[in-house]
This record gives C-alpha cells, structure tokens and sequence, in this order.
C-alpha cells in the first residue's frame, strides 16, 4: 500500500517505510532548520521527488493566484506531473515498493479536513503511481 501523511504525523503501524518528499526541513524563511521534523519521522529524504524550488516559490508567492483547489489543479499539478517524467525511474520504484509493503510520502502540508482535497505533491505523486501501476492500493491524507 502507498500512503500520503504529514511528516508531523505520528507513526502508524500501517506505514511501513516513511520516505520524506521534501526539498529541505526548514522554516518558511528557508534557511532555520524545523526542529520539529526529525530523523525519527522519517526513513529516507528523497529531494527528487519534491517539487522544483521555482514551482513552490510561484506557489507559496501567489503566482497562480488564489490557494484553491482550482488553481492547484490547473497551475501547479500540471507543472509537477511534467517534473516526475524527468523522474520516472524513482516513481516507478516507489510504486513497485508499495505492492509488495507498505510506503508512506510525507511532507509538511497537513493532512486535509473531512471533504477538503489535499492541495499537495504528494498527493499528486501517489496518483501517479497509481495512474502506472493500477493494482496498487493508495491512502491519500
């Protein structure tokens, strides 16, 4: 099974191998390391598969406009889809993990309220993985 959780979340016994997805442990100023996000949450930090700086630079500043679901879907996804092609190799991989044991991806966005969609890559990269690998079973939070 391939899992998506907050990387402050505590473990789960169903989480198996915890992989975080980001590109640095930081506060929002990008340098202060977040003391918060330790060793222990996680098993493996894979930057390759967070988003290109740029990408979560025009996120976070307001490039696509409005934080919403619609600009999401229609501004950032695309361009992080394009990104994992260059990355297809370590999506493969974990996808090819998580049939045989459990994986879960992390990042610092929380998990999304009861009926919200979860407005992050990793949410993105799990369905990529199961737009490759169908049979595999996946666990959005």
């Amino acid at each position: 099974m391939l899992n998506s959780r907050c990387i402050l979340s505590e473990r789960q016994e169903n989480d198996g191998f915890r992989i975080s997805i980001m590109s640095r442990h930081t506060l929002d100023d990008c340098i202060t390391i977040d003391r918060r996000i330790s060793n222990n949450l996680y098993d493996l930090h894979l930057t390759d598969l967070a988003p290109p700086l740029r990408l979560v630079g025009k996120w976070y500043r307001g490039d696509f406009g409005k934080k919403n679901e619609k600009n999401f879907e229609e501004r950032f996804a695309p361009e992080y889809i394009d990104y994992l092609k260059s990355q297809q190799r370590l999506v493969m991989l974990i996808g090819q993990m998580a049939l045989n044991s459990n994986v879960t991806v992390m990042c610092i966005e929380p998990e999304p309220k009861e009926g919200e969609i979860l407005l992050c890559h990793r949410r993105l990269l799990v369905e990529k993985c199961k737009l490759i690998i169908p049979e595999l079973d996946i666990d959005i939070r």
